[in-house]
């Protein structure tokens, strides 16, 4: 179980202080983050480890599998057409993965899930030639008009092997 209690919002003086809005009422990045996780249709993917070597695979099993979207909304959501892309440090894609699914109100769906027990999902494997640096998950969901309802983005980092003596 996760959760956040936001406790100072707005600086009323100059200063450097917890909260998301400054004394000029300018946004701080805590105040997108707070506003990507508020979302009532959230997709949230979880990865152990946010460090790769060039081979290494990212998460177990297929790489969609864990993508989970939790509907804080009393309605529920039909026909959405949810994609999860991994993006290079160029903006290059390296994997995109699309899945449609229905969420109920007020519930927790895992729209991979099926497809994972049926092994129709490849997972992510760091390409050998990759480039070092920040990569970034992309996590978008779209209603049956295919409008952006929902997003989130999760980074990792691919990094030189250490070797070991």
């Amino acid at each position: 179980m996760n959760g956040y209690f936001q406790f100072m919002f707005v600086d009323c003086w100059p200063s450097i202080t917890w909260s998301v809005v400054d004394y000029f009422l300018k946004p701080k990045k805590g105040y997108y983050a707070l506003q990507t996780v508020s979302q009532p249709l959230l997709p949230v993917l979880r990865l152990s480890v946010t460090q790769f070597n060039r081979g290494d695979v990212l998460g177990w099993g297929p790489f969609l599998g864990p993508l989970t979207l939790v509907n804080d909304s009393p309605r529920p959501l039909k026909g959405l057409r949810v994609e999860g892309r991994v993006v290079d440090p160029r903006g290059k894609a390296l994997l995109r993965e699309k899945h449609s699914c229905n969420v109920p109100a007020d519930s927790v769906v895992k729209p991979f899930e099926v497809q994972k027990r049926f092994n129709h999902i490849r997972g992510f494997t760091v390409p050998p030639q990759a480039r070092f640096g920040e990569y970034e998950i992309q996590l978008r969901v779209r209603d049956a008009q295919g409008k952006l309802i929902a997003h989130n983005e999760h980074g990792f980092k691919v990094v030189p092997k250490i070797s070991r003596p």
